[in-house]
């Protein structure tokens, strides 16, 4: 970073940041093995200076991933106010910057509640400020889905999510295709009107209202599918890929548009080319706007579903273009 700086300030240090051997000795010289690689590339490839200080870039922020750290922000499964109970099969999204919310889930019976944690509240406490690191249920109105788990969730605005499929009962079983809005907002307090400022809103709570999505033809049936909110065209769509069909897994992919109007269309199923990742669940997919990429995840095609660990293949990676 020091060359970069001294590059904008001394003409003399510009040209020399144009000497490739510097570049290479500083690429050299990085750790975690990315330095080798690097020497590899140089043996097949032919490159410039510019070629040179994108390559160190990437090395830098690469090295910056060895940085991370895990912090357990409370133990899990506590009975006290504060702690989400153990659970698996749930779903949960970040709305905005600041609330992570979680719906259904299994754990001590199959549930239908809503449930969010402040995330503002960690840098506070990272700070010395004492805030409170702890999940709240929030209130919901409207028309519930069924109690359910292995359900998926995309944000689809500022305010709302999109929860999709599922399975109601215990082993895999009675897998659904609902499709409902999440509509979270904050419930507003008024100030006390001292010094004028009534227009103060308290953000300490969320509120919560359920809507069935009004499609023309339903989607598959799925849980443990991956769901993803996208923009095509400056148009947003829901797509969904594989997940858990009539008690196996399901290659599956379908995607809904969404209108401002909330007038959905029916889930249609795109024309797919090129080499397919085949029937999964339980695999994550990621959207690459820049790119209009999906990049799809691991996951198992496992038929038995008993997730005994054998059948995942957590290297692969596939592409929808």
């Amino acid at each position: 970073e020091v060359v970069f700086k001294a590059r904008r300030v001394c003409k003399r240090l510009w040209s020399l940041g144009s000497d490739i051997g510097l570049w290479e000795a500083l690429l050299s010289e990085e750790a975690s093995g990315l330095g080798e690689e690097f020497k590899k590339r140089l043996a097949v490839v032919q490159m410039d200076v510019q070629m040179y200080i994108r390559e160190y870039r990437r090395v830098r922020e690469v090295c910056k991933l060895s940085a991370m750290r895990w912090h357990k922000v409370h133990e899990s499964g506590h009975a006290r106010r504060g702690a989400l109970r153990a659970q698996e099969g749930h779903a949960g999204a970040m709305l905005g910057a600041r609330w992570l919310v979680v719906v259904c889930g299994f754990g001590n019976g199959i549930q239908n509640d809503v449930w969010a944690f402040d995330t503002t509240a960690l840098d506070c406490a990272a700070s010395g400020a004492g805030a409170s690191l702890a999940w709240k249920r929030v209130p919901s109105a409207g028309l519930r889905p069924r109690a359910k788990y292995g359900h998926s969730m995309a944000a689809v605005g500022e305010a709302t999510l999109a929860c999709l499929g599922g399975v109601r009962y215990g082993g895999y079983r009675g897998d659904v295709g609902d499709l409902h809005w999440l509509h979270v907002e904050p419930n507003v307090e008024a100030g006390d009107g001292d010094g004028g400022d009534a227009e103060e809103v308290a953000t300490h709570s969320l509120r919560a209202r359920w809507e069935r999505a009004a499609v023309d033809e339903p989607c598959d049936s799925r849980a443990y599918s991956s769901l993803n909110c996208i923009t095509l065209g400056g148009v947003r769509h829901l797509f969904t890929l594989g997940g858990i069909h009539d008690g196996a897994a399901t290659d599956s992919m379908q995607y809904l548009l969404i209108s401002d109007d909330r007038e959905e269309s029916a889930w249609r199923t795109p024309e797919v080319s090129g080499q397919a990742p085949g029937p999964l669940f339980g695999h994550s997919a990621h959207w690459h706007e820049r790119s209009s990429r999906l990049f799809v995840v691991g996951g198992s095609d496992g038929s038995d579903l008993l997730r005994d660990g054998n059948d995942f293949d957590c290297r692969s990676i596939h592409m929808v273009v």
